[in-house]
């Protein structure tokens, strides 16, 4: 079997990305492209990636890749993603799929009708007390959901003030914290709970005026905090908060699923010593408080070097799934249709944020 050849589209956390294949067996990162070689080129040199390009369609034609990683700005999602596919390639595509659910249909659509795989990183997954926790309440012994409480704070970069980047752009972004560190968490309790059927939001830019690095004014266009209250099939309540500019730990995640029979909760710091696995508590009837349950490792982390963070081996875990399903000939997950499920609430909240009303995320089939 010849190794798989990737080619990444995108020298920041892309470089995270073509880092994570090259820890798989008879996998070869052939290829990366930046804007500039200014980052690429460094980026390639200390991961011996050979061919550096500038230019992402001359990667495309070049270099005879089974699988290409975009982590590029959201913009450029759709265009890319769907020149891959027309490659032949399978795709890693980053957060949030797309610009707009119409985005992330054609791309859903166009990897179907060309049988290639598709998996978004969403990472938050790959904790194992996530994963526990799914695992929980797959089994139905907790009976259907009574309501759902869901926080995302992130220190924005280090700093809630910090300078003016391409994801307080809308034209760059389509969407703030709601895209950006949103729809990690609505994956995550879409995965756990169900779909949510209608949201009624209230977003906020907090810091109005930021800097770019030259120093020069930008005004942020995008929410940097979104609050929305959701209902899940069944009729369960959901509280919602994500905000990229708290004065918290870099990055925290909590989601709690209360039932019938008990309850499941997960909370997690990618930057605090239990943040690899997460905490995970449980509480069923008839105990006097939640108890922890010990999460076991994601199955083929284990031979990984010790001291990555927690967002590492979640990476190393998305491109062990991507590459199994390639080679297995079976879709791999979290797909474009899951990305596509959380771009429906997006683009909900933003619309009930602009029309003041609850509004049902719009549904859409892939060959529709």
């Amino acid at each position: 079997m010849r190794p798989l050849r990737v080619g990444v589209a995108g020298a920041g956390i892309g470089a995270q990305y073509a880092a994570s294949f090259q820890r798989l067996p008879g996998v070869e990162v052939v290829a990366l492209c930046g804007a500039s070689t200014r980052n690429a080129a460094p980026a390639a040199a200390r991961l011996g990636i050979d061919a550096v390009f500038t230019d992402y369609d001359a990667m495309l034609a070049q270099s005879e890749l089974d699988v290409v990683a975009i982590a590029t700005p959201n913009d450029l999602h759709h265009e890319m993603t769907l020149a891959a596919i027309g490659a032949g390639a399978h795709v890693l595509c980053d957060k949030p799929l797309a610009m707009d659910a119409g985005q992330a249909h054609a791309m859903w659509r166009a990897a179907e009708l060309r049988g290639v795989r598709h998996i978004v990183p969403f990472w938050w997954r790959f904790l194992p007390a996530i994963r526990q926790a799914r695992a929980l309440l797959a089994d139905g012994s907790f009976g259907e959901p009574f309501f759902a409480d869901v926080r995302y704070l992130n220190c924005g970069w280090g700093d809630p003030h910090g300078p003016m980047r391409w994801q307080f752009d809308r034209s760059r972004s389509g969407s703030g914290a709601l895209g950006n560190v949103g729809s990690h968490a609505i994956h995550v309790l879409q995965w756990l709970a169900g779909d949510l059927v209608r949201v009624c939001a209230h977003t906020a830019i907090n810091v109005p005026v930021r800097r770019w690095p030259d120093r020069t004014i930008a005004h942020p266009d995008v929410e940097d905090t979104v609050a929305f209250v959701g209902e899940l099939e069944g009729g369960a309540p959901v509280s919602f908060l994500a905000s990229s500019v708290a004065y918290h730990v870099r990055s925290s995640f909590h989601i709690a699923i209360h039932c019938r029979e008990g309850s499941v909760a997960v909370a997690a710091e990618s930057h605090w010593p239990d943040g690899p696995d997460g905490r995970l508590t449980v509480m069923r009837r008839g105990d006097e408080e939640p108890r922890p349950r010990v999460a076991a490792p994601l199955a083929g982390t284990e031979q990984l070097p010790p001291g990555l963070a927690p967002q590492e081996i979640a990476y190393a875990a998305i491109a062990t799934e991507l590459v199994s399903a390639v080679r297995e000939q079976r879709p791999a997950a979290p797909g474009f249709e899951d990305a596509l499920r959380v771009q429906e609430v997006i683009d909900a909240a933003l619309e009930s944020e602009r029309d003041g009303r609850w509004v049902a995320p719009a549904r859409r089939q892939a060959l529709g």
